[in-house]
């Protein structure tokens, strides 16, 4: 085998393994700060000093839906998911709070950018991942239409009723976190929150939804570091193998005799 045949191999294992550690999707886990909100309803039952903490997998390249108040769901923003069996933004979500857990196989993401939401004053940009699409506050109308995934827990009288984790123009001093409305490559650098989203267990449409939600500050996450699989370190060390006992055969070919 040839030293240019060697060099091949290398090169190949070596970008196989860039490509690894780059390609989407990518694994985060994500903590938050203690929960300091309100003492009544499922905050109380949670406790002041409750934190959420977890893992998820998060794909840039998920599949674009259409704008999320076209299709009957609350925010403005690209909404991005896996109902028409496209790609999920989110899946394979899994996090705990004061010793109760939740999980959801597939979720949705929403992004906007330079857009006026919620009365603001002036363009703000908004990153969000949740279990469920952003529910129309105006209307109270529960998500209909697909099939909810969420497999939470109930605090007495509140059931888990969706998880979001998002990031805002002015959240922990937050600035411009979009120049458009597709995926971004990454998440967010900066603290963003989190919201577990309850409804009472009589619930009628006829409550506000967001009456019930328990908001954690401080939301960080962090990507979990891939490894290069096995094969791909063999193939490597196949390559410098060949290089090293070229060039001793070279070395002795070149000694006087």
């Amino acid at each position: 085998m040839n030293r240019t045949l060697a060099r091949s191999i290398l090169l190949a294992a070596l970008s196989t393994g860039a490509g690894a550690l780059q390609a989407a999707p990518v694994t985060y886990q994500f903590t938050t700060a203690a929960y300091s909100g309100s003492t009544s309803g499922p905050g109380a039952v949670l406790g002041a000093g409750a934190q959420v903490s977890g893992t998820f997998v998060y794909d840039a390249a998920g599949t674009y839906l259409g704008a999320s108040q076209t299709l009957g769901f609350g925010g403005q923003a690209a909404l991005y998911g896996a109902d028409s069996g496209g790609v999920a933004p989110l899946s394979q979500l899994q996090g705990t709070v004061a010793g109760w857990h939740f999980s959801d196989a597939m979720g949705w993401a929403g992004i906007s950018n330079d857009r006026f939401p919620n009365g603001a004053l002036s363009p703000q940009d908004f990153v969000q991942l949740s279990a469920d699409p952003y529910i129309n506050s105006s209307n109270d109308v529960l998500p209909s239409g697909y099939q909810r995934q969420l497999k939470g827990f109930d605090l007495g009288e509140y059931r888990l009723h969706n998880v979001r984790l998002f990031w805002g123009t002015g959240i922990a001093g937050a600035g411009d976190l979009v120049s458009s409305e597709s995926m971004p490559a990454s998440l967010p650098d900066g603290a963003g929150r989190l919201a577990l989203d309850f409804i009472p267990l009589y619930w009628a449409n006829h409550a506000p939804y967001y009456r019930f939600t328990v908001l954690f500050s401080g939301l960080k996450v962090q990507e979990v570091t891939a490894v290069p699989e096995a094969s791909i370190w063999q193939m490597a060390g196949a390559g410098l193998l060949m290089m090293a006992a070229m060039a001793r055969g070279r070395s002795r070919a070149a000694r006087p005799r």
